[in-house]
């Protein structure tokens, strides 16, 4: 049978707690210290090696949990078993313990002390002057929610890698800013990705994309809000020089079930790439230009881009101009986005969807699309045009800015819609707020401007539609932006971005 004893650390220990009686009291209120648990197998259950043996936080470790790196000396208060157990003679520990030393937790066991306290840990009591303690982040909540290296709660920002241990706690806030994990923040946007790849700093939360500029990298998947992949994007250069010397090779290099973009590089001269393209199937190709320049596509048929059931087709920064007769785009049971582009002087129209096709036309001008042949007509499918200028011109017959029948879906928002002579809209379906015509369109808010006047445009007989002289002020405070809007006109100049904020009607926003 061995034999109990008590241990010369615990005797030094005792003898060290009778002194505090007189003078200072020592509390420990933390009822995770390890003289609490079971001494040094709590250590090295917790820290392993680096601190394996457990002391009284009055003498040892006063900013910790008692364990300790070395092993206290016999004079020291050293706890192997805990308080609850003996130590036995060969050093290990009897659970059956009759007691075990007691340190002082409250005034009757250390004596009445006129000096200060010293407390650590959650629940301490009114005496503790510190910050809240801990030993994991399970302790900690709200804004210190971290539990950091002197023991304290804290917030994210006074780690050492606030981020990582953001990311620890969650893949969805793994960015810490302002002591806080949340999405992203400025400087760190590369938080966000996925369906979600833009950040809104203002909010520090991820939010899909909805213009090409937010994915600098590839282009934006506006239907999904991601971006593409960026190993999916070449270049187009008719000069030579890149992946591809024409935008249709670059479109059938695209296969079915495929996505990719096709950066396409302007040629000198005002020189058009002269081909057509056709893009049907379970194909999502982005075609935009390159930044700073305009690239123009002159069709050898009609129309000269047509989108077929299946596809869906962004366009940006696009010039299909100069077309001879033919139509410019034609969308048949696909998709369409139109950012930036000029649909001008294409003798046989400027855009037309059908057979359930959709378009939609953001910051971009549709006009001077040949002698009475309308901007943009819609057959038996749907089209959502924002901030855009739509202009037909009449000599014979009766063309349309816009024009659809009894089976169509139309939304129109902050645009221009304007004829040289006849009725600006045919079309009886059409949803139209705070746009302008030469009569007021029939909707929310839409302003009359009267007969159109040349000089309110840069070039009305090309269909270049920026504004200039008195056509600022007709199209001014008109428009009204709303969150989702683009955030800049078709020259790259900046939209109030304020939800509700007045604005110029049309493309353009001088």
């Amino acid at each position: 049978m061995k034999t109990q004893y008590t241990s010369p650390a615990l005797l030094a220990c005792a003898a060290f707690l009778g002194s505090l009686a007189l003078g200072l009291a020592c509390r420990i209120d933390n009822d995770q210290h390890c003289t609490f648990r079971e001494g040094n197998a709590t250590c090295q259950e917790r820290y392993g090696a680096e601190r394996p043996y457990c002391a009284s936080t009055c003498v040892e470790a006063p900013d910790r949990d008692g364990c300790v790196s070395e092993r206290p000396s016999d004079d020291a208060c050293y706890y192997p078993c805990g308080r609850d157990r003996s130590v036995l003679e060969d050093d290990s520990c009897d659970d059956a313990a009759e007691g075990g030393t007691t340190e002082a937790s409250g005034s009757e066991e250390a004596g009445s002390s006129s000096g200060p306290s010293t407390s650590m840990g959650p629940g301490a009591g009114s005496e503790s002057t510190g910050p809240e303690g801990c030993i994991g982040d399970e302790d900690c909540e709200g804004a210190t929610s971290f539990c950091g290296e002197a023991g304290v709660c804290v917030g994210c920002d006074e780690l050492l890698d606030g981020d990582a241990a953001c990311a620890g706690v969650s893949a969805k806030t793994p960015v810490c800013a302002g002591g806080t994990c949340v999405a992203c923040a400025a400087g760190k946007e590369d938080a966000c990705g996925g369906s979600t790849p833009v950040c809104d700093t203002a909010a520090q939360t991820c939010v899909p994309c909805g213009f090409h500029f937010q994915c600098p990298e590839s282009a934006c998947h506006i239907q999904e809000g991601s971006c593409f992949p960026a190993d999916r994007v070449w270049m187009v250069d008719g000069g030579g020089g890149e992946n591809f010397s024409s935008v249709s090779a670059g479109v059938a290099s695209i296969g079915a079930g495929e996505m990719g973009v096709l950066v396409v590089r302007e040629l000198g001269g005002g020189v058009s790439y002269q081909e057509n393209l056709s893009i049907s199937g379970d194909r999502i190709i982005a075609i935009i230009a390159a930044d700073g320049e305009g690239p123009r596509i002159l069709g050898t048929n009609d129309p000269t881009i047509t989108v077929g059931s299946g596809a869906t087709v962004y366009l940006e920064g696009l010039r299909v101009a100069l077309n001879g007769q033919a139509l410019g785009v034609q969308v048949s049971g696909g998709e369409a986005w139109l950012d930036a582009c000029r649909v001008v002087q294409n003798d046989g129209g400027g855009i037309s969807v059908n057979s359930n096709g959709h378009v939609v036309v953001r910051n971009s001008f549709v006009a001077a699309n040949g002698n009475d042949e309308d901007a943009i007509t819609v057959m038996g499918a749907s089209a959502e045009v924002v901030y855009s200028s739509l202009m037909a011109f009449t000599q014979f017959e009766t063309p349309a800015a816009l024009r659809c029948n009894a089976g169509a879906s139309v939304d129109v928002r902050n645009s221009v819609v304007i004829t040289t002579q006849n009725p600006d809209i045919v079309c009886t379906p059409a949803l139209i707020a705070n746009s302008a015509g030469e009569v007021a369109p029939p909707g929310q808010d839409n302003v009359a401007v009267g007969t159109v006047q040349p000089g309110w445009f840069v070039g009305i007989a090309t269909g270049n539609l920026e504004l200039q002289g008195a056509g600022i002020s007709t199209f001014q405070n008109i428009a009204r932006w709303q969150l989702g809007d683009p955030p800049y006109d078709i020259r790259n100049n900046e939209r109030p971005t304020t939800d509700g904020a007045s604005d110029f009607a049309g493309a353009h926003a001088p």
